[in-house]
């Protein structure tokens, strides 16, 4: 698949032939974009992405270099197809330099340019086919590590580090939707394999980071829910903490966890303390605020709904935690999310 294209020759007839026969034949190609020079090339791929690059040498085989070297910082997997009006042992050279996929020598036919456009364009859907394949089976073998060590909050944040690479890396909407499903679906099929009923993925979920997140979590829970059925703690503090983590939206309290890992009060809260390096207050608290930051960041959810998500009886109560913890409003924080985002 190749969805955009730029064409930089400064040769008018060239240019609206090369566009002519992309557009009636190759399909999926969305957008072509024309540059002249140098500088309008360069000027280009501040703000356009090309997948395949036809450039015409020009007698000036360093143009190339710096053409394809920018537009390859933005898609690693790009096309380059060069042109040329000289000889073959000069193309060559800059062909192998520039590490393009092919050329052609002038006068060249629109079949011989659909030929070897098409090629490329197969030859670089398998590759990328076998290296998602590969990334896919990386990644499931990476999440299933975690489900070993039997710790809900590294499960969690481990996906969550995925799910923010697919947003913040890919500025094309549709591959962040692609990868971010695709990840899913790593979890569905990892569920089915510990024995679990199949629950396909909610392709709504997909769309925005942090219903990515939720649905991420109920696979999470639910294989962790599998696995602790049959799984033996060494010790009661790893038990404790993946329950406040799974519940930590719940208003849990310490009763509810010492209760849990049948021990008195007093002695949990001695021996979280002794653990962890904190208190349970100010545990659970950190928590719901990390939280709260997402939906603050990645909702348009209102304050008072964030508060009643986390359990907090009032609003006023969890704005004036979330401002002694972060320095901030909630309000606050949220303009600052926003203030960031339009920036990038």
């Amino acid at each position: 698949m190749c969805h955009s294209a730029l064409i930089v020759s400064n040769n008018q007839l060239e240019r609206r032939i090369v566009s002519k026969c992309l557009k009636e034949n190759i399909k999926k190609l969305e957008e072509i974009k024309e540059a002249v020079t140098l500088e309008e090339a360069l000027e280009l791929l501040e703000t356009f992405s090309p997948e395949l690059i036809v450039q015409d040498m020009s007698n000036l085989s360093q143009s190339v270099f710096q053409v394809v070297t920018k537009a390859r910082k933005k898609y690693s997997n790009l096309i380059v197809i060069i042109t040329s009006a000289t000889n073959e042992s000069d193309v060559l050279a800059t062909v192998l330099k520039a590490g393009a996929n092919g050329y052609l020598l002038k006068p060249y036919s629109p079949e011989s340019l659909l030929k070897i456009v098409q090629e490329a364009i197969i030859k670089k859907d398998k590759n990328s086919d076998e290296e998602n394949a590969d990334l896919r089976e990386k990644i499931k073998n990476h999440m299933i590590e975690s489900f070993r060590c039997h710790k809900y909050k590294k499960s969690i944040n481990i996906a969550k580090e995925y799910i923010d690479s697919f947003f913040d890396y890919e500025d094309n909407e549709t591959m962040q939707f692609t990868k971010t499903f695709e990840f899913l679906e790593i979890l569905s099929q990892i569920e089915q394999e510990y024995g679990n009923a199949f629950h396909p993925v909610n392709r709504n979920k997909c769309e925005d980071r942090y219903s990515a997140y939720l649905e991420a979590e109920e696979y999470i829970q639910r294989i962790h829910n599998l696995l602790d059925k049959e799984y033996i703690y060494r010790d009661d503090m790893n038990k404790a903490l993946n329950y406040i983590d799974i519940n930590m939206k719940k208003g849990i309290s310490l009763e509810d966890v010492a209760d849990y890992i049948n021990v008195s009060t007093c002695y949990f809260s001695k021996l979280f303390k002794k653990s962890t390096g904190t208190n349970f207050i100010s545990y659970v608290t950190e928590g719901r605020i990390e939280m709260a930051k997402e939906m603050l960041n990645y909702t348009q959810m209102p304050v008072v709904n964030i508060a009643y998500e986390l359990s907090y009886t009032e609003t006023n109560y969890f704005s004036k935690a979330f401002k002694k913890y972060m320095g901030m409003s909630p309000t606050e924080y949220r303009q600052q999310c926003v203030a960031e985002h339009k920036k990038h």
